[in-house]
């Protein structure tokens, strides 16, 4: 009996709006379709717009990171020449090193004997200064009574009217005589 009321009442409402509920249904279903079918292919055209992006950004990264990859490599093998070159630079320094210790040694030891040989030097000048300044004072103080003093030395270069070639060689062999006779001969 329930389901005779029901089919009279679904009958009753399908006569009042004109369309079964069935209908409807179906109408709704048809509008779905058609709906899903639009978003469908906007879908489809902005996956393939998608797509062919990723294609190109797939393609831009592959070749980048080829490039990159290359590049690696080339940085690799510039960094193991730059280590080698570091390495025998400091084996080179090392050794130039070892040669400036050696020759700051030398350095040291030169400038060392150069200052012995100049305080020798002058220890010796200092000697042989106070001997010259002993002997001139003691050739000062001491009169030489053997020579008669010595004319003036502007008398000496007058020469004597009348006085011949002759007489002046022979004033200049007793002057040397003289003095050969005030120092003494060194016997070699």
């Amino acid at each position: 009996m329930i389901a005779l009321v029901l089919v009279a009442f679904t009958h009753a409402y399908a006569l009042k709006e004109g369309v079964t509920p069935v209908q409807k249904v179906i109408q709704l279903l048809e509008d779905m379709t058609a709906k899903g079918a639009a978003e469908k292919s906007a879908e489809k055209k902005t996956f393939v717009a998608y797509s062919q992006f990723c294609r190109g950004e797939t393609n831009v990264k592959t070749a980048a990171i080829k490039k990159a990859g290359e590049q690696i490599e080339m940085l690799i093998a510039d960094i193991q020449m730059a280590q080698s070159d570091s390495r025998v630079a400091a084996k080179k320094i090392d050794e130039l090193n070892e040669e400036l210790a050696g020759l700051n040694d030398q350095k040291y030891e030169a400038d060392r004997e150069g200052e012995k040989a100049r305080n020798a030097y002058l220890k010796e000048h200092a000697d042989y200064k106070g001997s010259v300044d002993s002997l001139a004072t003691a050739i000062q103080a001491t009169p030489d009574r053997r020579y008669p003093a010595a004319a003036p030395r502007s008398q000496e270069l007058q020469e004597p009217r009348g006085a011949s070639a002759g007489s002046e060689g022979r004033e200049d062999a007793a002057a040397c005589e003289a003095c050969a006779r005030v120092l003494p001969r060194s016997v070699p």
